[in-house]
């Protein structure tokens, strides 16, 4: 059996890509920049996000949009499991870009 080397990073980067081109909400955005592709199971991608809240969001307005986006991806119909990693939220502070996101959702209120 032949194993396929997969960049997750480079997989997730280019979903989002394909999801802010989508027209996808910048709340919604801002989210699941927030989240990390951290496995692909067959056909089953795992998604991690830094809590439950972020965990509902994704599962219940934006599960839909992200299974398109991922399978467009990986050429395949995927299937998403989500999970909580409280680590994310930490890694997450740190960088800039998270920051901006999170901003963008002030401008909003």
């Amino acid at each position: 059996m032949t194993q396929v080397h997969v960049d997750f990073g480079h997989v997730w980067h280019n979903t989002l890509t394909a999801l802010d081109a989508d027209g996808l909400p910048p709340t919604h955005r801002a989210f699941l920049h927030q989240a990390k592709l951290v496995g692909l199971l067959e056909e089953t991608a795992l998604l991690a996000v830094p809590d439950e809240y972020t965990k509902d969001i994704v599962e219940t307005r934006v599960r839909q949009q992200v299974v398109a986006a991922l399978s467009s991806q990986l050429g395949t119909q995927i299937r998403l499991a989500v999970t909580v990693d409280p680590v994310l939220r930490e890694e997450n502070d740190t960088e800039p870009e998270a920051t901006a996101d999170l901003a963008s959702l002030t401008e909003l209120d």
